[in-house]
């Protein structure tokens, strides 16, 4: 037999046995693709693996310029990933994407500078291989290979509430793709626009295929974040305020039909979680798939605020950690195993610190040092380090060092120094803007020729969870 045929047989032949082998091992949460900021639209902030920060200490490569969005010296806009790219946004006018492969740029386009110093994040879409991006008064669409202008539309973003207040500029808030919605099923675009201090915001669903408008819905409260969807309901979630004022009010989740954008008067009190609780009206939201959950950070200018966990499916409280017991803040509520929750923020009071909560009682079950977390930061959690053990990645509110931290006793297991900021987990890879620049932490990712083999062996690596000695 001719030897290249054998050499290829061979291949085949133990490449057929791998796939046999891992079979009946459950698929682990996509791993190729961090596409929405904070993972998804359901904003869980989960990967199935993560980089050994231990053994990746120095970056696999630190690229471009200019790029992120925030304040204090550590960017709060995150990188996203889809199909071996790595998008990301600068605050003066850009969206930039990279190779994942070797950091190589690949295009660059312009949007309008941010508004109000928004750290917004891009968004992207598998099914229409395309990012999109709120940035000033407008929402992008990008082909995500060539970065040519699909369309860009403000008109919807400059509309007049009865009030008279001005909902016209993205503020803190990353589009949420929803697939099969919208004109011709391509899906809609949720956008938030701010309504200055106090003043309510504008929720849009805007259609992928022209960008035109499909609804508005206006709402009291600062409840400018990210919405989280809920496919099984068909729901979309957002914080909202039902009294007092923005720094110091008491607010909820509300429930909105993501096709019509009518509040859905089944769920909780004719649409609303049942209670009122204290300062969640600025406050990031996660919907958690798993358990039928949907998850709300509080936000209290002055002091703690509290977190709410409430049923998917009715709005019913499963827990909630009183109104002064956890961080406030902009981030988004990072779910882990176990029922575990993890935030961070509050460093105008007397942290920061990140903490992780028991989801069904709302107690703290571990708290960092001082020093770790900040008012932006939303923490990235990964399932396996390829020994069994869950991380969660966090840094602090300057961009000055990356935590990564064992994600069931809260035990620090590594520190850079240098860098932080917002992160995204894919191929095995952790990715943040620091300094401007684009910088990766892991081994090198495979061309994309080998992904999907390499993605399923990697899938196997959940059936056990081992612990470190």
């Amino acid at each position: 037999m001719n030897s290249n045929i054998a050499k290829t047989a061979v291949l085949i032949m133990g490449c057929s046995a791998v796939i046999v082998w891992l079979c009946p091992v459950a698929m682990a949460q996509v791993d190729n693709n961090w596409s929405q900021f904070h993972q998804g639209n359901g904003f869980g902030g989960q990967a199935a693996t993560g980089p050994d920060l231990g053994v990746y200490s120095t970056p696999r490569f630190q690229v471009g310029s200019d790029l992120g969005a925030g304040f204090m010296g550590s960017s709060a806009s995150a990188p996203v990933v889809m199909n071996n790219k790595v998008f990301c946004y600068s605050s003066n006018g850009a969206v930039t994407a990279f190779s994942e492969i070797d950091g190589t740029q690949l295009w660059s386009s312009a949007v309008a500078p941010a508004a109000f110093g928004s750290w917004s994040s891009p968004s992207a879409d598998v099914a229409g291989n395309s990012v999109y991006m709120g940035s000033g008064e407008y929402v992008y669409r990008f082909d995500a290979t060539t970065g040519a202008s699909l369309w860009s539309e403000p008109y919807h973003l400059t509309t007049m509430s009865t009030s008279g207040e001005t909902y016209a500029s993205v503020v803190n808030a990353s589009p949420t793709i929803v697939p099969g919605l919208g004109l011709n099923g391509e899906g809609l675009i949720f956008q938030h626009t701010y309504g200055s201090f106090g003043g309510g915001t504008r929720l849009h669903a805007i259609n992928v295929a022209d960008g035109s408008q499909a609804w508005t819905l206006d709402m009291t409260g600062q409840g400018q974040g990210e919405v989280a969807y809920n496919p099984a309901e068909g729901l979309i979630y957002t914080t909202v305020g039902v009294e007092g004022g923005w720094a110091d009010g008491y607010g909820g989740i509300v429930a909105i039909n993501a096709a019509t954008g009518q509040i859905d008067t089944t769920w909780g009190n004719n649409g609303y979680s049942a209670g009122s609780f204290y300062a969640l009206s600025f406050g990031g939201i996660t919907y958690d798939a798993v358990n039928d959950r949907v998850i709300a950070g509080g936000y209290n200018f002055y002091d703690y605020a509290g977190m709410l966990v409430a049923d998917g499916s009715d709005g019913s409280t499963v827990s909630y950690t009183g109104d002064l017991g956890a961080p406030s803040g902009d981030y988004r509520p990072t779910l882990g195993d176990d029922d575990l929750i993890y935030v961070a923020g509050a460093e105008f009071q007397d942290g920061p610190f990140i903490f992780a909560y028991d989801a069904t009682t709302g107690g703290i079950e571990w708290q960092s040092d001082l020093g770790w977390g900040g008012w932006q930061q939303s923490l990235a959690y990964a399932f396996d380090l390829g020994d069994g053990t869950d991380v969660v990645y966090g840094s602090d509110q300057y961009g000055t060092k990356i935590g990564m931290f064992d994600a069931d006793t809260g035990l620090l297991l590594d520190t850079i120094n240098g860098y932080g900021g917002q992160f995204a987990l894919a191929n095995g890879n952790l990715y943040t803007i620091s300094g401007g620049q684009l910088v990766a932490f892991g081994a090198p990712v495979p061309e994309p020729a080998t992904m999907a083999l390499l993605g399923l062996a990697g899938a196997g690596l959940l059936a056990r969870r081992r612990r470190r000695a």
